[in-house]
């Protein structure tokens, strides 16, 4: 392979060692340490033989995996790091990769960073920092690297493609006509450069609105047409983003599992992250925790299952949970599917009043990545408005029947709301944010990190996979 010769056994002269200077308990020591001791055969394989010399993957890797622990992430910024600063210039011995180079390593090899990140926990199993003990779950909205403005809405879209078409059609013409007098192997007087570079972005600009059109997405943003828009809590602004997902182990502080997605609802993620961290360690969870965005029958259902102990409310409860009130049986309440008796031989649900609701559909009601949710629906034959409890019964005073729809998963929301009747998983619940969310205002508050720097969900996936690495050679640098 060419590569350029890097030798970290080698000592820099700067009229002193490095290692002079820098604290022993420095964290690029760890840094440093740890990139030697992982398995980058693929990233050797991935890099081109001929041309010039490419940056040892090992030296791209520390840069990026220290450049993300400390704040720094512009590969403009790394470029002058690794100029000026003694740590990067200890890291790089010496040798000053241009930023193009780091933008591209780190755009290129993507799927390998991704891969790095399960051999670091690995490390940290053999070193007996990762304990496994309880999951905690949330997630964060990061912006996109695209601006609010350049986004065409659905009903623009048939008037932008027009337009486009029409330029492109015109521009096309124009260079049709000056062929013809001029020839083909021309350039001079062809159609002007900066018509031609417009030609082409419209072209992909016109490639980005059909696929929207063709997916019936309610709108597009240009610049990065895979981010979605999304509201961030803490600014209270809506961008457009993606969604960074993260799992922490409670005992250790280490981030075992992360995501970048683009949906802003997080219930779809729970089973998925959970199979990041098995993925990662090997090891199969006793207990999660996250907040009730994360909370769906069908998820909870299958944990459940396998005998993971969530600690995950449903909104009702949660709701309750912030109102600091016990979910308890209330007179007053509206009646819920409990308080209806099935009769199984004739398929039927018969009321507190002794009302029949027959079967009318089955349909499904909630589609995600992982799972269809399929609910049966029954009505009430008679009229309801006349009977005592209807103000207990119905949604809404003009409703003239009551309608039952069945969630297969029922019970599972009543075993949620049983435990959260109990101290312990009260006290769980409230605690749970003091673990993660520190994390991600690690991220927001002391990195500040509030933006991707690269486009497209991929990309954006593997600056995430960074910002973890980088947050857990701190927890490592905290345990050794």
């Amino acid at each position: 392979m060419n590569y350029r010769g890097y030798n970290p056994n080698q000592t820099q002269l700067f009229g002193y060692k490095p290692e002079d200077v820098l604290l022993e308990d420095h964290l690029v020591y760890l840094v440093d340490e740890m990139v030697e001791n992982l398995d980058l055969k693929k990233f050797y394989n991935l890099t081109p033989g001929a041309g010039n010399p490419a940056y040892d993957p090992r030296l791209m890797l520390k840069v990026l995996f220290f450049g993300y622990a400390t704040g720094v992430f512009s590969s403009r910024k790394l470029q002058q790091q690794c100029q000026e600063n003694l740590a990067f210039i200890h890291l790089s011995r010496g040798q000053q990769p241009k930023f193009r180079a780091i933008c591209e390593f780190r755009a290129h090899q993507q799927s390998h960073i991704k891969e790095l990140f399960g051999q670091l926990l690995e490390i940290a199993k053999k070193l007996k920092i990762l304990k496994i003990g309880r999951l905690v779950l949330d997630s964060t909205k990061i912006k996109a690297n695209a601006s609010s403005s350049r986004t065409v809405k659905a009903d623009e879209y048939d008037e932008v493609l027009k337009s486009i078409d029409d330029y492109l059609t015109n521009a096309q013409a124009q260079d049709s006509e000056e062929d013809m007098v001029y020839g083909k192997e021309l350039t001079g007087q062809e159609l002007p450069k900066e018509l031609r570079s417009k030609s082409k972005r419209l072209q992909k600009l016109k490639e980005i609105i059909e696929e929207a059109k063709s997916k019936k997405l309610n709108y597009v943003n240009t610049t990065d047409p895979e981010a979605r828009f999304m509201k961030d809590s803490g600014i209270n602004k809506i961008k457009p983003s993606y969604s960074a997902q993260a799992v922490l182990d409670k005992d250790s502080g280490l981030i075992v599992a992360c995501a970048t997605c683009d949906t802003s609802a997080d219930n779809e993620h729970l089973e998925p992250m959970i199979r990041h961290f098995e993925e990662n360690t090997g090891i199969k969870p006793k207990e999660a925790d996250a907040d009730s965005g994360y909370y769906s029958n069908a998820s909870i259902a299958v944990l459940e299952k396998e005998h993971i102990d969530t600690c995950i409310p449903d909104s009702i409860t949660a709701s309750s949970l912030r109102k600091a009130k016990i979910i308890m049986d209330n007179a007053l309440t509206k009646y819920t599917q409990d308080d209806f008796k099935y009769d199984a031989r004739q398929n039927n649900y018969i009321c507190p009043q002794g009302r029949i609701l027959i079967f009318r559909r089955k349909y499904e009601a909630a589609r995600n990545k992982n799972a269809i949710k399929m609910v049966k629906e029954y009505v009430c034959k008679e009229r309801c408005g006349s009977c005592p409890d209807a103000i207990r019964c119905l949604t809404h005073p003009k409703v003239k029947h009551r309608i039952l729809t069945i969630d297969p998963n029922h019970k599972t929301l009543l075993l949620t709301q049983e435990k959260f009747k109990q101290e312990e998983y009260r006290q769980r619940y409230k605690k749970r944010g003091s673990f993660i969310e520190r994390v991600f205002g690690h991220f927001k508050k002391n990195l500040k990190f509030t933006q991707f720097h690269l486009r497209g969900k991929a990309k954006a996936d593997v600056e995430t996979t960074l910002l973890c690495i980088g947050f857990n050679l701190l927890v490592f640098k905290h345990w050794l």
